[in-house]
Protein backbone atom coordinates (compact mmCIF):
# COMPACT_ATOMS: atom_id res chain seq x y z
CA UNK A 1 0.00 0.00 0.00
CA UNK A 2 3.11 2.34 0.63
CA UNK A 3 4.19 1.86 -2.59
CA UNK A 4 1.21 2.42 -4.39
CA UNK A 5 0.95 5.70 -2.25
CA UNK A 6 4.72 6.98 -3.03
CA UNK A 7 3.79 6.74 -6.37
CA UNK A 8 0.51 8.58 -6.55
CA UNK A 9 2.34 11.28 -4.70
CA UNK A 10 5.19 11.37 -7.39
CA UNK A 11 2.70 11.78 -9.77
CA UNK A 12 0.42 14.32 -8.05
CA UNK A 13 3.86 16.26 -7.42
CA UNK A 14 4.36 15.77 -11.15
CA UNK A 15 1.15 17.23 -12.14
CA UNK A 16 1.19 19.80 -9.81
CA UNK A 17 4.77 21.13 -10.78
CA UNK A 18 3.89 21.49 -14.67
CA UNK A 19 0.50 23.31 -13.32
CA UNK A 20 2.33 25.90 -11.61
CA UNK A 21 4.70 26.29 -14.21
CA UNK A 22 1.93 27.04 -16.96
CA UNK A 23 0.34 29.31 -14.31
CA UNK A 24 3.27 31.62 -14.04
CA UNK A 25 4.05 31.43 -17.47
CA UNK A 26 0.39 32.73 -18.36
CA UNK A 27 0.46 35.06 -15.65
CA UNK A 28 3.96 36.70 -17.03
CA UNK A 29 2.03 36.69 -20.49
CA UNK A 30 -0.89 38.66 -18.66
CA UNK A 31 1.30 40.97 -17.10
CA UNK A 32 3.44 41.51 -20.02
CA UNK A 33 0.51 43.19 -21.73
CA UNK A 34 0.36 45.33 -18.82
CA UNK A 35 3.82 45.91 -18.97
CA UNK A 36 3.49 47.46 -22.23
CA UNK A 37 0.80 50.40 -22.01
CA UNK A 38 2.93 51.25 -18.68
CA UNK A 39 5.84 51.57 -20.61
CA UNK A 40 3.54 54.08 -23.05
CA UNK A 41 1.99 55.83 -19.94
CA UNK A 42 5.03 56.11 -17.69
CA UNK A 43 7.98 55.33 -19.45
CA UNK A 44 10.79 52.61 -19.33
CA UNK A 45 12.20 52.87 -15.72
CA UNK A 46 8.69 53.10 -14.00
CA UNK A 47 8.03 49.79 -15.82
CA UNK A 48 11.45 48.52 -14.85
CA UNK A 49 11.29 49.43 -11.05
CA UNK A 50 7.99 48.45 -10.54
CA UNK A 51 9.12 44.74 -11.93
CA UNK A 52 11.89 45.14 -9.41
CA UNK A 53 9.56 46.10 -6.96
CA UNK A 54 7.40 42.43 -7.51
CA UNK A 55 10.65 40.25 -7.47
CA UNK A 56 12.03 42.57 -4.17
CA UNK A 57 7.67 41.34 -2.56
CA UNK A 58 7.98 37.85 -3.93
CA UNK A 59 5.56 38.72 -6.06
CA UNK A 60 7.00 38.48 -9.95
CA UNK A 61 4.30 36.16 -10.85
CA UNK A 62 1.46 37.63 -9.51
CA UNK A 63 -1.00 39.13 -11.80
CA UNK A 64 -1.36 42.63 -12.03
CA UNK A 65 -4.77 44.36 -11.55
CA UNK A 66 -5.80 47.26 -13.14
CA UNK A 67 -8.40 49.28 -10.29
CA UNK A 68 -9.46 52.51 -9.88
CA UNK A 69 -9.31 53.39 -6.17
CA UNK A 70 -6.62 52.00 -4.09
CA UNK A 71 -6.55 49.76 -0.77
CA UNK A 72 -5.02 49.91 2.66
CA UNK A 73 -2.53 52.57 3.92
CA UNK A 74 -0.96 54.84 1.89
CA UNK A 75 3.28 55.04 2.56
CA UNK A 76 6.48 56.80 1.54
CA UNK A 77 8.29 54.20 -0.91
CA UNK A 78 12.21 54.91 -0.61
CA UNK A 79 13.48 51.89 -2.83
CA UNK A 80 12.39 53.20 -5.97
CA UNK A 81 12.85 56.97 -7.67
CA UNK A 82 9.92 56.44 -10.06
CA UNK A 83 7.42 55.06 -7.43
CA UNK A 84 7.03 57.89 -4.61
CA UNK A 85 4.11 56.15 -3.37
CA UNK A 86 2.64 52.22 -2.55
CA UNK A 87 -1.27 51.60 -0.96
CA UNK A 88 -0.55 48.52 1.34
CA UNK A 89 -3.16 46.23 2.69
CA UNK A 90 -1.82 43.34 4.93
CA UNK A 91 -3.38 40.57 6.85
CA UNK A 92 -1.81 38.09 8.92
CA UNK A 93 -2.19 34.81 10.22
CA UNK A 94 -0.40 32.07 12.57
CA UNK A 95 0.28 30.40 8.52
CA UNK A 96 2.48 34.25 7.64
CA UNK A 97 0.96 37.12 5.77
CA UNK A 98 -0.78 38.12 2.86
CA UNK A 99 -2.08 41.22 1.21
CA UNK A 100 -2.09 43.79 -1.60
CA UNK A 101 -0.35 46.56 -2.51
CA UNK A 102 -1.63 49.61 -5.20
CA UNK A 103 0.82 51.66 -6.92
CA UNK A 104 -1.43 54.91 -9.02
CA UNK A 105 -0.26 55.20 -12.60
CA UNK A 106 -2.82 57.59 -13.69
CA UNK A 107 -5.06 60.30 -11.06
CA UNK A 108 -7.53 57.27 -11.35
CA UNK A 109 -5.64 54.08 -12.09
CA UNK A 110 -3.56 52.07 -9.99
CA UNK A 111 -1.98 48.90 -10.57
CA UNK A 112 -2.64 46.33 -7.99
CA UNK A 113 -0.83 43.07 -7.26
CA UNK A 114 -1.46 40.30 -4.62
CA UNK A 115 1.56 38.93 -2.36
CA UNK A 116 2.09 36.29 0.50
CA UNK A 117 4.96 35.41 2.95
CA UNK A 118 4.50 32.06 4.73
CA UNK A 119 6.60 31.27 8.05
CA UNK A 120 5.19 31.49 11.43
CA UNK A 121 4.31 34.87 12.91
CA UNK A 122 6.45 35.80 16.52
Amino acid sequence: MNKEFDYLEKEFEKGWSKFIKEKRKENLAKNERVFKVLINLKGDLFANQLKQMMAHIGCTYSILHIVREPIGFEMNERRFSEIKTVWVDQKSSSEGYLGSICVQVKPDKWIKMFYSVEGSIK
